[in-house]
């Protein structure tokens, strides 16, 4: 009778974390996901972890998310976090977009350079298989020229990262075409090496 109490407890308590939430959610179900998951996750610190077991079924039925998305581009969402598309709303929402340029210009620039990156690790492995005396897949190859055609940005990072003018003086300037002459050239240097 007991555990039937501390039930109902929970049930009362989740009840009004998701009425809270709603409140403030406008009629946006991914706001009052993120806001409900994120008050049960609050609630559920102080507890013990039968009692979160019991919490989480509960919750799971209004809702609960483990695992809310945060990886949502700002430039992607029309609705502001009133609930309100986001042209329109009272609150200026669409005056304050343009603060969040410079952090989609590092995080794309830090995308860039890891791209480059990857690219770098391809030619690499492609040059140890040469090196080795086995042959290139011509699918693997394809791949990494279409991941070059897909991160175009990456281009510059390789250049700035990768290619020594002082070894390579004539990729000065590099685009998709040189740089996958530059690739070419490098596997070839292995073969014949």
């Amino acid at each position: 009778m007991c555990n039937s109490n501390v039930d109902n407890n929970f049930q009362v308590i989740i009840e009004q974390l998701a009425q809270d939430a709603n409140k403030s959610c406008g009629l946006v179900y991914e706001l009052f996901v993120e806001r409900f998951t994120n008050s049960v996750d609050t609630f559920l610190s102080s507890l013990s972890h039968n009692e979160k077991e019991q919490v989480l079924t509960i919750a799971q039925r209004y809702g609960y998310s483990a695992c809310v998305d945060e990886d949502i581009d700002d430039n992607d969402c029309t609705v502001c976090c009133h609930g309100i598309d986001i042209d329109c709303c009272p609150a200026g929402c669409a005056d304050a977009r343009g603060d969040f340029t410079d952090d989609i210009l590092f995080e794309t620039d830090n995308f860039s350079f890891n791209a480059a990156t990857i690219i770098f690790d391809e030619l690499t492995e492609l040059c140890m298989q040469v090196a080795q005396h086995k042959l290139i897949s011509p699918v693997k190859w394809c791949e990494l020229k279409l991941y070059i055609v897909k991160n175009e940005q990456a281009i510059d990072w390789f250049d700035t990262l990768y290619i020594d003018v002082d070894i390579d003086p004539e990729f000065v300037r590099i685009n998709y075409s040189e740089l996958v002459k530059y690739l070419q050239k490098k596997i070839l240097n292995c073969k014949n090496s």
